[in-house]
């Protein structure tokens, strides 16, 4: 029975891989305001809902291999600079997942390739996650790690003041 309970703690200790995060829901934090963007990846989409201006933007995601996918713009941001419309239409971002634990993952993006400049490097916390049997998983750590996260943020706001 004890064997049992190691070999059963171990399984669920395991750490993440790229392809344990291509469907699920993760958070994101802006640097600038502390403000909470919602990705939901499903599949060939991505949604992203950006909870205090209320706006979501939607992504048609094709994946190259297990840590690495396009996003290619679909809608949303319509409120946005004609310019920066007119850049997401034209132009694919490519993600690439840099490192995986089991509470985020990080990554960095480019416009079409590699070899451009990377135009955002990233964490992206793991709220939810698909197991093999396509079953969804939640985090329960990730919302005290968030909570950490938004004190660490208005506690250094508080001391730049």
């Amino acid at each position: 029975m004890l064997n049992f309970l190691i070999i059963a703690a171990s399984a669920f200790s395991q750490t993440l891989t790229c392809s344990d995060i291509k469907n699920g829901v993760f958070i994101s934090f802006s640097k600038t305001d502390g403000s909470k963007t919602i990705y939901t990846r499903s599949g060939d989409v991505q949604k992203e809902f950006n909870a205090s201006t209320r706006e979501n933007v939607l992504w048609d995601l094709e994946w190259i291999n297990d840590c690495s996918y396009y996003l290619e713009y679909n809608s949303g941001l319509e409120d946005q600079p004609k310019k920066e419309l007119q850049m997401l239409k034209k132009h694919k971002i490519l993600v690439q997942i840099t490192s995986v634990s089991n509470d985020y993952y990080v990554f960095q993006s480019y416009l079409d390739k590699e070899s451009n400049p990377i135009i955002l490097k990233d964490t992206l916390w793991i709220k939810q996650q698909r197991d093999a049997k396509n079953r969804l998983i939640n985090n329960p750590r990730i919302d005290s790690v968030i909570a950490v996260q938004k004190a660490a943020y208005k506690s250094s706001l508080a001391r730049t003041a």
